[in-house]
């Protein structure tokens, strides 16, 4: 008896081991906003979640997102109404997610169009995930129209134009067109060099307003990677991380100081 059940056993601790040791895949994608709410300094103008091309191209993603086969799938919403995201998600799963909004939420583009509902949901279900995971923590201050107010009061006017010239990432009409151009490292790179190169230097020499935002900028992200390192274990093989292209930008620099995972890209899948 004692040999037939020292196979397993021994199997089960040598799976362990190698789980520990293997890297998880992090799958990033880095997105504007689909429902352009105006939360951000910089949005997206002329974009239709619901348009008929869109719809077909949200199709195709989703379902390379589920060749990929994730585990866990981490969004832009707040950790603490995770609840709230469970029930919506149940509801999409049921296929009765958008006759409950058109219900509750006629009037807000967010349930309707927005990138969690339209892209998440749909790549989850296809993955066959029973849930996703809300990761976001807003509890920081972005207090940028105090920025804005200092670098005039410093004579900063040069750098407070260079630091609203926002880079054109793309006109096409393509999502996926899109999306990759925002997932390139030249892209990540002008979002997260802004907060170092503009926004930490503004000010007189005795005020750090800027500084004061990029800290918190940096703060909320690495509360939300917090997140993922915590719920993400040793058996998940692969996992999703769909946030703001902004978002993206900062914490790929924490995974690539993290060895317990391994990047993969969006344009990567799509091949």
């Amino acid at each position: 008896m004692k040999k037939l059940f020292f196979f397993p056993f021994f199997f089960l601790i040598s799976y362990s081991a190698y789980a520990q040791q293997r890297k998880t895949k992090i799958l990033l994608i880095g997105t504007f906003h689909f429902n352009n709410p105006g939360l951000d300094v910089h949005n997206e103008p002329d974009f239709d979640a619901l348009n008929l091309s869109v719809q077909k191209e949200l199709e195709l993603i989703s379902k390379k997102i589920a060749v990929f086969k994730p585990t866990k799938f981490f969004v832009e919403y707040e950790t603490y109404k995770q609840q709230k995201l469970d029930s919506l998600y149940n509801l999409y799963l049921e296929n009765k997610y958008f006759d409950f909004i058109k219900k509750n939420y006629p009037t807000k583009k967010y349930y309707s169009q927005g990138e969690i509902f339209q892209l998440a949901f749909r790549a989850g279900k296809a993955s066959n995930l029973k849930t996703l995971n809300g990761i976001d923590c807003i509890g920081n201050h972005f207090p940028y129209d105090s920025m804005k107010n200092e670098m005039k009061k410093a004579n900063q006017d040069d750098l407070l134009k260079s630091m609203e010239t926002f880079p054109v990432n793309s006109t096409s009409k393509s999502l996926i067109t899109r999306l990759i151009n925002l997932n390139t490292s030249k892209s990540r790179k002008e979002n997260s060099s802004w907060y170092i190169k503009y926004a930490n230097r503004a000010g007189e020499t005795n005020n750090f307003v800027g500084a004061y935002l990029a800290s918190e900028w940096y703060k909320r992200n690495l509360y939300m990677y917090s997140l993922v390192q915590k719920l993400t274990t040793p058996l998940d093989e692969k996992v999703v991380l769909l946030l703001g292209w902004g978002h993206i930008s900062i914490i790929e620099e924490f995974i690539k100081n993290d060895d317990r995972f391994e990047i993969v890209e969006l344009i990567d899948i799509l091949e």
